[in-house]
């Protein structure tokens, strides 16, 4: 269980980086009235976040072992 719950955070942790790099590269983008071109992408990481964190907790579930995809092992 340990190994899940590392994975998971770095999965979480990785997904709040990503949240606010596109978040500030979007505000920073609105001076420049192109920004609005970045708002579905701050609403597809949620989702995407979410849907990959249940297919996580069934694999844990399971027992296997999931590797969570565009996460960055900071946790170990």
């Amino acid at each position: 269980m340990d190994a899940h719950g590392k994975e998971s955070l770095n999965f979480q942790i990785s997904m709040v980086i990503y949240l606010l790099a596109v978040g500030a590269v979007t505000m920073v983008g609105m001076f420049f009235c192109v920004g609005w071109l970045l708002l579905p992408v701050l609403v597809v990481i949620p989702v995407v976040a979410m849907i990959y964190t249940i297919i996580g907790a069934v694999r844990a579930s399971e027992g296997v072992a999931y590797r969570y995809p565009l996460t960055l092992r900071m946790v170990t």
